[in-house]
């Protein structure tokens, strides 16, 4: 699935593969030891399991309700404008929103993004280290809950802003949207 990569104002496509069927363990025999009496055995158990996995994903598919992110994302999206940036600005926004991400945005665009974490450490070292970051991962607004939860996962990231068309911010998913969205699906649903 494409999630949207923008550094330094450039877009770029990133796929992520992800499997929400766990990994089947492979069983590796020595040619030499294998009867096959016993080879007959090991077909017969993969072609169970595999009739198993299918079934399986075709009830899940019927059951499971998968969440995009246009329905789990916080919208309208409080943001800082471009002429608007300063480091002040940008703690006075976060303060007054009790937010701990706040989007940059030029033209109704995205155009950086920056954190209560980075602020803080900007702040502990003078001004010195930058407040904020032009490389941000976005998504678009028919990305499913499991592959949102995957690139956050991955990346090591708080929040992805949602992109509506030409990269216009839409709204934005943090862990606490995630977790709220998870919350309302029975346990045995979050495998589909």
């Amino acid at each position: 699935m494409p999630f949207i990569f923008i550094d330094q104002g450039a877009a770029a496509l990133k796929d992520y593969k992800t499997s929400s069927q766990p990994d089947v363990q492979r069983v590796h025999h020595s040619p030499s030891t294998q009867k096959v009496s016993d080879k007959t055995q090991i077909d017969e158990k993969a072609e169970e399991h595999a009739e198993a996995r299918h079934t399986y994903e075709q009830v899940a598919k019927q059951l499971v309700p998968v969440k995009q992110a246009h329905e789990i994302m916080s919208h309208p999206v409080v943001c800082l404008d471009y002429p608007q940036l300063s480091w002040e600005e940008a703690w006075r926004e976060m303060q007054q929103n009790k937010i701990r991400h706040l989007p940059i945005i030029q033209n109704e665009k995205l155009w950086g993004i920056t954190s209560e974490r980075q602020l803080l450490k900007s702040a502990h070292n003078h001004h010195k280290t930058p407040w904020y970051t032009r490389e941000i991962f976005a998504a678009t607004v028919d990305e499913d809950i499991h592959s949102l939860t995957h690139v956050m996962f991955d990346e090591h990231i708080g929040c992805l802003p949602i992109l509506g068309s030409e990269h216009t911010l839409v709204g934005i998913i943090t862990r606490s949207d995630l977790l709220r969205a998870m919350s309302h699906y029975p346990s045995l649903q979050l495998w589909a």
